[in-house]
């Protein structure tokens, strides 16, 4: 099945673009690599409907949240989105994610990673499944979700506290039985701060 997978990878550098084609290949998809140029990959994607689209949060002559926004306007075509970008920016992360990406990656990363996102990410969507379906492996994806759909932004200080927070009490149930000595502690060594900012 995997073999009919299509994958565009907006970035043709030897270094990302073409390294990441090599790995998507090695898994079975058919992969190929385009000019990081906006209106060549928004072009491209409208005719020729890849299944996956990785593309970088930076793109010359369109502005990514633009190309996310007319893809997912288009009828009868959902491809799978994943945003890549070299620098952390929670304000970069919430406007693609609120244009319609699925999913927000930011380098370096091992390529292995991308191409099991993506066919995750894929797979899911073939299979009509939401949200409420994805594993536990999926769980920062679900968590960022869940707070961007609440209404939550992601520029102020305490998204990242409260998103690492979530994260740690699936993980550790306990976390919630002893916030103030435990939590918070914990999030502040994470962030390099202190437990009353995180409380804050």
């Amino acid at each position: 099945m995997s073999q009919s997978i299509r994958v565009l990878i907006g970035d043709d550098t030897l270094d990302l673009g073409i390294s990441w084609a090599t790995e998507f290949k090695e898994a079975g998809m058919y992969a190929i690599t385009r000019p990081k140029q906006g209106k060549l990959l928004l072009d491209y994607i409208l005719t020729e409907k890849p299944a996956i689209a990785v593309l970088d949060a930076k793109t010359p002559g369109i502005d990514i949240c633009d190309i996310i926004k007319t893809v997912r306007n288009s009828n009868d075509y959902n491809p799978a989105i994943i945003i890549t970008a070299n620098y952390d920016s929670a304000k970069v992360e919430f406007e693609v994610m609120d244009a319609g990406a699925d999913y927000y990656m930011i380098r370096p990363f091992e390529t292995k990673t991308l191409v099991s996102k993506a066919l995750s990410i894929y797979n899911d969507k073939i299979n009509g499944r939401g949200i409420s379906s994805v594993d536990e492996n999926d769980i920062e994806c679900v968590v960022t979700e869940i707070i961007h759909q609440i209404g939550i932004p992601a520029h102020i200080k305490g998204y990242h506290y409260l998103r690492t927070a979530i994260i740690m009490s699936v993980d550790d149930p306990e976390m919630i039985n002893s916030v103030t000595k435990l939590m918070y502690p914990t999030v502040a060594r994470a962030y390099d701060t202190t437990p009353s900012r995180v409380e804050r």
